[in-house]
């Protein structure tokens, strides 16, 4: 319906149903109607037209009549009730018939759901945030192309409230120029969500695509919660660290945290690069299903990113770094069910993850990743919580054609141990390893006195 998949979450079928003129006609929606239903419409400037004698409503309008709840610039819902719904419709002969809203920014400070009909909506914003969403407000996306068309920096989505995105694209943020804090940070090409958002779903109908910033190309998590994340994150950069996810976590001390966590159920985070972590670059808590995390790279120097014992992590983790925000807090990186992360390289150490806190490889495939050392796994465990374990009950690691492109380096585990503690080192269970390129296992990272063994 309207070019959107109807979703079995209690709020899709809200907005399946609220998405279509004639279905509202036959139910007879009123002023009792469940849905409060505007149509916004293209025109020559799009969302920044606030005209009360222009008889239509513009995107800015009714975002503002909605924040005030009450008709401002003489716009009115098409069909008066609550829940407030914005429509995004093209109006056949306007000046600009493409369909797309123009916008500086936009701010969100009332629930409401933004959906395209037809076949989609474009929002071209020019602005530093784009959409800014309030932090009391509940926003649903769907079916939307998000993108920045602006000359100066800006990007796309600026969290502090609750977030869904269905059947979207987000493209072209670009902050990597900006040096302030907050909504006017360098962090967060496409999606900056602040400690207090919270980024409920994120399906996978939608992709993060050529998003640019100093931290967090696609997505910069700043303490707060990442809860469902389906999406593909493809193509981002990331100036400094995190090419497609950067999440952050300043006060992170166990692994139940809601802050600083990010789940990802069936995601695609690759072809992401950065000087450290390609693509994901964890401070806090991230835990990964079924997700694949292929062929993203780090390289180079100056990212200004260290594990707490001061271990530089430029050109470290391909895939993955996983470290604490300081010596008294945890980061935790664990995979289950079936992941891949694979084909990623690093100019150092860690082509597929590089660990500094704890890490369960559980249901994961470490494939044709390269690094100088470690190619699959690099671990020098630190913090409050500090562990390594590959493969485990919950599930086997498979580890294959892994290289090393530094002489008699470890291709399938290397790391440093910082004490002569055996819970720094790597439990090694449920593993199969093969093909990957001599020598193998640096033994004093291994759990041996658990009865590891090095796979190959």
């Amino acid at each position: 319906m309207n070019g959107i998949e109807c979703r079995s979450k209690l709020s899709w079928t809200r907005r399946c149903l609220a998405g279509s003129t004639a279905l509202a006609l036959v139910l007879g929606w009123a002023a009792s109607a469940k849905a409060d239903v505007y149509y916004v419409y293209t025109s020559a400037i799009g969302a920044m037209t606030k005209n009360a004698n222009d008889n239509y409503c513009s995107l800015a309008e009714a975002v503002d009549s909605i924040n005030a709840g009450s008709p401002q610039w003489n716009c009115h819902p098409l069909y008066p009730g609550s829940s407030p719904f914005i429509e995004l419709a093209e109006a056949s002969g306007r000046p600009f018939a493409q369909n797309h809203f123009r916008i500086t920014s936009l701010t969100i400070s009332k629930d409401v759901t933004l959906q395209a009909e037809g076949d989609g909506a474009s929002i071209d914003s020019t602005g530093t945030s784009g959409l800014v969403i309030g932090s009391t407000a509940n926003v649903e996306l769907a079916g939307l192309s998000l993108t920045h068309t602006g000359t100066s920096a800006g990007r796309l989505i600026y969290n502090q409230g609750t977030l869904d995105i269905l059947g979207s694209s987000l493209t072209n943020g670009n902050v990597s120029t900006l040096s302030g804090t907050g909504a006017s940070s360098g962090n967060g090409g496409a999606i900056y969500n602040t400690s207090t958002g919270v980024i409920s779903y994120v399906g996978n109908d939608v992709t993060l695509s050529n998003n640019k910033a100093k931290l967090g190309g696609g997505i910069y998590n700043g303490t707060g919660e990442i809860s469902d994340l389906e999406a593909s994150i493809v193509g981002n950069v990331a100036t400094f660290a995190g090419g497609g996810i950067y999440n952050q976590c300043t006060s992170c001390n166990d692994a139940a945290s809601l802050k600083g966590r990010i789940n990802a159920y069936g995601a695609q985070i690759m072809v992401n690069t950065a000087i450290s972590g390609g693509g994901v670059f964890n401070h806090g808590n991230f835990y990964m299903t079924d997700t694949y995390v292929t062929l993203n790279s780090a390289s180079g120097s100056g990212s200004n990113e260290k594990t707490p014992a001061g271990q530089s992590l430029d050109g470290a983790g391909g895939g993955v770094v996983s470290s604490p925000y300081s010596a008294s807090l945890a980061a935790v990186f664990n995979t289950s069910g079936s992941c891949s992360i694979s084909s990623n390289t690093a100019s150092a150490n860690g082509g597929g993850v590089y660990n500094a806190g704890q890490t369960n490889l559980a249901g994961v495939a470490l494939v044709q990743n390269q690094a100088v050392s470690g190619a699959a796994l690099f671990s020098v465990p630190q913090g409050f919580f500090y562990y390594c374990e590959i493969g485990s009950f919950d599930g086997p690691a498979t580890i294959s054609y892994n290289t090393t492109t530094g002489t008699n380096h470890y291709s399938i585990l290397d790391g440093i141990l910082l004490s002569n503690d055996e819970i720094r080192k790597c439990s090694i269970t449920n593993t199969t390893a093969s093909n990957n390129t001599a020598p193998y296992c640096r033994t004093s990272m291994i759990r041996t006195a658990s009865g590891s063994v090095c796979p190959q």
